[in-house]
């Protein structure tokens, strides 16, 4: 009788520390003041801040979706880092005025490990849609943080469409503009004015793999020999005649995370009614750096070593490395050669995360390649 007792005590101690465990984690979310389990009560929940991690708990019992809101200040890169228990568990991207899912309303594995994430996206608010199978064994924590970069566009208004376009100044000629396709802006136009015949010379860049330029006339029909022109993944030039006129220039992408990104391009002049303007007094050089490739990060004690080949001309490099959630710090390396650097004093144990960066002097000023992806290592 008594072993029987004992038993059904076990038994009442187990269950009761499994409900303390569930109620543990449910009121973890209940006083996580970001998350919600449907959209509508987002309204209550706070914005998520830039550069905090964010930890919560997933029961596929009760609630098979976390959403959380964001808001973007300017169009640039927004990077989400995750870490997860759960498998499967999928990530999905919505504008909060749209109707609809960003990339074709695709889902991004998660998995169960650290994972990185980067969307291009315009101004405005958004929401993060965690989501998990609803079977009981498909639960548990994870965290994540999220951190932005501006692109720093030349312009800011609304182009996507030539009617857009059309009550915006034209883009003047001889100089570098600078923009951004993203996902839920695949197509931008740029107004042309042009008032005698000119020859042109269109010098585009950007790190996009599937990039398109088109020509159109005043009647959004594109004109002959300029339809569709990939310019992707690199420095491209392209020359055309144009008569007087209104045109639109045309840069499109597709609706995937890899397919957008920054752009810069200048419209250059090279003759007018057959003078030629090539000239080293009205003529600009447009000068680009290429971002670093092949970088490791070796760990040490108290110590990380990083390495990086450089891909063209240059005149050094910068490191910045930090904690995560902590600021940048960077370190400037000047030469021409492959980067070797070796970090000392950190702090052991800790995980950092580095990205570098190549840059060019041209005269009294540095001319930047855009940061590396992020590399993580755990300090021994």
């Amino acid at each position: 009788m008594k072993k029987y007792f004992s038993c059904r005590n076990l038994l009442l101690i187990i269950a009761l520390c499994l409900l303390f465990s569930c109620s543990v984690y449910a009121d973890e979310n209940t006083t996580n003041p970001y998350v919600a389990y449907t959209i509508a009560d987002l309204s209550d929940k706070q914005t998520l801040p830039y550069n905090k991690t964010i930890s919560a708990y997933q029961n596929s019992n009760q609630y098979t979706a976390h959403y959380y809101k964001f808001v973007v200040p300017s169009a640039g890169l927004v990077t989400l880092h995750c870490n997860s228990k759960i498998s499967p568990q999928w990530l999905c991207l919505k504008e909060a005025d749209k109707n609809y899912w960003l990339y074709d309303g695709q889902s991004i594995s998660l998995g169960s490990n650290d994972t990185t994430n980067r969307f291009r996206l315009l101004p405005g608010t958004y929401y993060f849609c965690f989501q998990t199978n609803g079977y009981g064994s498909f639960m548990g924590d994870y965290s994540f943080w999220i951190e932005f970069a501006s692109v720093n566009q030349t312009f800011t208004y609304d182009n996507s469409s030539t009617a857009l376009a059309a009550s915006l100044p034209a883009i003047p000629f001889n100089t570098t503009i600078i923009s951004q396709l993203s996902s839920n802006e695949l197509v931008e136009y740029f107004k042309v004015a042009v008032t005698q015949k000119t020859q042109f010379s269109l010098h585009t860049n950007t790190i996009n793999p599937s990039f398109n330029f088109s020509v159109l006339d005043k009647d959004s029909c594109y004109l002959s020999g300029l339809q569709t022109i990939n310019i992707s993944n690199c420095d491209t030039s392209t020359s055309f005649s144009l008569n007087p006129g209104t045109y639109y220039l045309r840069f499109s992408t597709y609706d995937y995370s890899r397919y957008t990104g920054p752009y810069s391009f200048s419209l250059n002049v090279v003759q007018k009614n057959g003078t030629n303007t090539n000239s080293s007094r009205n003529t600009t050089r447009s000068l680009t750096v290429q971002k670093p490739y092949r970088i490791s990060v070796k760990a040490g004690k108290r110590c990380l070593t990083v390495k990086a080949q450089k891909s063209g001309t240059i005149s050094g490099y910068e490191i910045r490395y930090r904690q995560i959630g902590k600021k940048w710090k960077v370190i400037n390396v000047t030469g021409n050669k492959s980067l070797n650097r070796k970090m000392k004093h950190l702090k052991r144990h800790k995980k950092y995360q580095i990205q570098v960066r190549t840059y060019l002097r041209s005269g009294n000023r540095k001319i930047y390649s855009p940061w590396s992806v992020t590399k993580s290592s755990k300090v021994k």
